[in-house]
């Protein structure tokens, strides 16, 4: 962007209600604001406004069926429920979640990474709030506006969970992924085994009977 811009002291981004709730707690949020106009990436102190989990692209896209574009890694954090907050980095190797603030300092989670307030190294590059692509970091999942947008630990948990036997194999639907009513799988299943348990009791009474006959 211009530097006209950023001297005049009016910044887009005053106008845009993610900047606003991103820098609502900073220090200095001018100096947000003007890195933004500048065209660059400032730091966020992390841990007052939220806290944030960083994944690795590859714990995401495993999770994945097919070709692994954008739109596809979108869709995995909003099956859990994610649809705000998360940030692609430069190298398109990491994924940051904006969680609510606190999360970090009870966060396990193992191949994962949680940063809050009581890190030393508390800082998190955020892009532009309208940058929604390459290159360099951008938002995969628009920036959020408020607290209750933020996502939890347990949908962070959910991603991050080991995925799925792959439902399609070579074209074919495989057996686990045939829907089955949960009050109709049980029923289903005991009489599949009472009816080989009934064959085999008939096959052993047959043959008992058979070697009698023979004495």
């Amino acid at each position: 962007m211009s530097r006209p811009q950023a001297m005049s002291g009016r910044y887009s981004t005053l106008d845009h209600p993610g900047a606003r709730w991103l820098v609502s707690r900073a220090v200095r949020p001018r100096e947000i604001h003007e890195a933004w106009a500048m065209g660059r990436t400032p730091s966020i102190e992390v841990g007052r406004r939220f806290d944030v989990i960083h994944l690795s692209a590859k714990a995401v896209e495993d999770r994945i069926l097919g070709t692994r574009t954008d739109e596809a890694i979108e869709g995995a954090f909003r099956a859990v429920g994610i649809g705000q907050g998360v940030i692609v980095s430069r190298q398109r190797d990491v994924h940051s979640v904006l969680v609510r603030a606190g999360t970090a300092r009870t966060w396990d989670a193992p191949g994962t990474s949680a940063v809050g307030v009581d890190d030393h190294l508390r800082y998190l590059r955020v892009p532009h709030p309208g940058r929604r692509e390459g290159p360099g970091a951008f938002w995969l999942l628009p920036v959020t506006e408020r607290d209750e947008a933020l996502a939890t630990a347990g949908q962070v948990h959910a991603l991050t969970a080991p995925p799925e036997r792959s439902r399609i194999t070579w074209g074919f639907t495989s057996p686990s992924s045939r829907h089955v009513a949960p009050t109709e799988a049980p029923h289903a299943t005991t009489t599949s085994l009472e009816r080989v348990q009934k064959q085999v009791y008939s096959h052993s009474r047959q043959q008992l009977l058979n070697t009698f006959k023979k004495e």
